[in-house]
């Protein structure tokens, strides 16, 4: 996996003296090397071929549970709903 060779590399770096002041920086690339691969996994998981489950469900309390959401998204555009 290329994304855990650079964090191998990162993770050497950042254990040299030579470069302790650069140390905060390698350790908030290994941050985003994790955060990033975690993303990529999620991504993959939810390519997987699945049975499809349908079920019956209440429309209103779908559009309760989304309804935060909905209204935060109206907000950063300047909308009411």
């Amino acid at each position: 996996n290329p994304m855990t060779t650079v964090r191998g590399y990162l993770q050497l770096l950042g254990e040299r003296p030579t470069n302790a002041q650069q140390k905060p920086t390698f350790d908030l690339m290994i941050s985003e090397m994790d955060r990033a691969n975690e993303i990529i996994i999620q991504f993959l998981s939810l390519a997987r071929t699945k049975p499809t489950e349908l079920r019956c469900q209440d429309l209103n309390d779908i559009i309760k549970k989304l309804y935060p959401l909905i209204e935060a998204d109206a907000f950063t555009q300047n909308k009411q709903i």
